[in-house]
C-alpha cells in the first residue's frame, strides 16, 4: 500500500496510480497530534531543574485496537515534541490493520525547532527557505517513538492544501523553545483543519491551558525557583548558562554572568524570570494577534 505523503528519505511526493488519484485525493482523514520525545538539548535542560520524565506507557505497536494508544489528555507533559498526523478515516477504521500499519501510511507536519529538535522529525532551523518537515512519512523507527497521540477531529482538505496552511503559518515563525514552539504550531494546524467542530475546539483550547501549566510547573516556574542552586550551590556554569539562554533567550548569558560575578542568592534570577514571563506572554499574544490577520478563524481558539 502506497502513501500519498513525502518520502522520508527523499522529500518527493509518491503518487498512487494516477487512474486513481483524483478519486484518492478528496477522503476523509483523521486528524491527530502526536507526541514524541525531546532531543537531549533540551531534556537536559528539564532535568537539571529537578525534573525526571515520567515513564511512558509501552504501546503495543503490533495491537489491532486504535486503544491501545495513550491519548495526550492522559499525561500533559511540556517537555515533548508536538506533530500533526493525518491518516485516512478507511485505514484508520480497518481492524485487519495493526497501529504500526496505520502510522506507516500516515503523514506528518511539524515543526523541528532549533537546537531542541525531537527525536524523530529531525532537525533544522526555524528560518531555512525549506520546509522539510510537511506531508512526511515517518519510518517505523520512529513511529515507535511515538508515546501518546490525540484524535481531534476530521479533514477532507487534501495533503497539498494541509501544507499550504502549514507554510503560512511557519511563515516568520520566531521560534522560542520555551514560548513559541512545535506544540504551538501543531495544535493551530490542527485547528485551522477542523474548526467547524466545537468539541475539537474545546480539546484544543483546554490542551494549550494545560500546557500553559505543564510549563510553569516543569521549567520556567522552576527555573525561579532553583535560581539559589544554579548560582551559588554548586551548579556547573554550562548548566547555568543552558538553562538561562532556554528561559530568557539573549539575556540569558548576560544574567547569568551577573549572578556569578555578585555572588547573589540567586533573587536577580527570580527577578528577571518573572519579568520574562510577563514578556513572553504579552510576545505570545502578539504572535497569535499576527496569525489572526492571516486566518480570523484562530480568534476563537485565542479567546
Amino acid at each position: 500500500m502506497q502513501s500519498k505523503c513525502q518520502s522520508a528519505n527523499t522529500g518527493e511526493y509518491v503518487k498512487e496510480n494516477d487512474s486513481e488519484s483524483t478519486s484518492k485525493e478528496i477522503k476523509t482523514q483523521i486528524v491527530f497530534l502526536v507526541t514524541t520525545p525531546m532531543g537531549k538539548s533540551f531534556e537536559s535542560i528539564v532535568q537539571a531543574l529537578g525534573n525526571k520524565p515520567p515513564l511512558s506507557v509501552p504501546i503495543d505497536w503490533m495491537s489491532h485496537d486504535n486503544r491501545a494508544l495513550p491519548q495526550i489528555t492522559s499525561r500533559v507533559r511540556f517537555a515533548t515534541h508536538y506533530a500533526l498526523c493525518l491518516i485516512s478515516r478507511e485505514i484508520w477504521l480497518d481492524d485487519s490493520l495493526t497501529l504500526l500499519d496505520k502510522f506507516k501510511e500516515a503523514k506528518f507536519w511539524d515543526h523541528p525547532g532549533d537546537s531542541t529538535g525531537s527525536t524523530s522529525s529531525g532537525s533544522s532551523r526555524s528560518d531555512r527557505v525549506q520546509y522539510d518537515n510537511e506531508c512526511k512519512c515517518w519510518p517505523a523507527e520512529h513511529i515507535v517513538e511515538i508515546d501518546s497521540a490525540q484524535e481531534i477531529g476530521e479533514t477532507t482538505k487534501p495533503d497539498k492544501e494541509v501544507s499550504k496552511v502549514y507554510r503560512t503559518l511557519r511563515r516568520g515563525w520566531i521560534y522560542l523553545p520555551l514560548w513559541w514552539n512545535c506544540h504551538d504550531l501543531a495544535i493551530r494546524l490542527a485547528y485551522l483543519l477542523v474548526h467547524a467542530s466545537d468539541a475539537a475546539t474545546n480539546l484544543l483550547k483546554t490542551l494549550l491551558h494545560f500546557l500553559q501549566i505543564a510549563r510553569f510547573n516543569e521549567v520556567s516556574g522552576k527555573f525561579a525557583l532553583t535560581g539559589f542552586k544554579i548560582f551559588v550551590g554548586g551548579w556547573t556554569t554550562c548548566a547555568g548558562s543552558a538553562i538561562a539562554a532556554a528561559l530568557l533567550g539573549p539575556l540569558g548569558p548576560v544574567v547569568t554572568a551577573v549572578g556569578l560575578t555578585a555572588s547573589i542568592s540567586g533573587w536577580s534570577l527570580g527577578f528577571v524570570s518573572e519579568m520574562v514571563n510577563m514578556a513572553r506572554n504579552s510576545q505570545r499574544k502578539n504572535f497569535e494577534t499576527a496569525l489572526e490577520k492571516r486566518f480570523p478563524q484562530l480568534r476563537l481558539l485565542h479567546n
